[in-house]
């Protein structure tokens, strides 16, 4: 089953905040496509459940953009609570901005990583020692598995000047 983000409210016009309307979408657990567009988003958004695909009509068509901040783009998993990975998701046929004159945390993140709140650079954590530690608004939680198989088939991420346009850890 695949949804479309626009059945959720999202305009994809440039101007509007799609935010919500993309998470909705996203958190039905499905598919999720989001047609030819430049989709403006004010907050992070990532995949909710096992397999899940978001994909768009292919990159510098389908443009996901963070407009105000410098938060991250997109995460495979929910980064707020211990049990928020997901496995074997995809990310395809579109691109993602960071905000273009900030330094936007990073593009995508694919913590492959459990408990890695030792790790000054690995894995999704709320550790003083971890490399995000005060850098996002959300709360991040501890990963107890981590998210494994997920891909990324013709995305491109732009703008990303204060961290890693794509991070995985390890």
């Amino acid at each position: 089953d695949t949804v479309n983000v626009r059945h959720f409210g999202a305009v994809g016009n440039g101007i509007a905040d799609d935010t919500v309307a993309i998470q909705s979408a996203l958190n039905t657990g499905k598919s999720v496509y989001a047609p030819a567009g430049y989709y403006n988003i004010t907050d992070l958004i990532y995949t909710v459940a096992d397999g899940q695909r978001f994909y768009g009509d292919g990159n510098l068509q389908t443009v996901i953009q963070n407009i105000t901040n410098n938060e991250p783009l997109f995460c495979f998993g929910n980064p707020s609570i211990t049990n928020g990975a997901t496995e074997f998701c995809s990310l395809e046929n579109l691109t993602l901005h960071g905000k273009s004159d900030g330094a936007t945390l990073w593009g995508v993140f694919i913590p492959n990583a459990g408990d890695t709140s030792a790790g000054q650079y690995e894995g999704m954590s709320s550790s003083v020692n971890n490399y995000y530690n005060g850098k996002t608004t959300f709360t991040r939680a501890i990963w107890t598995e981590p998210a494994r198989g997920c891909t990324l088939r013709d995305v491109r991420i732009r703008f990303i000047y204060g961290g890693y346009a794509l991070h995985v850890s390890a």
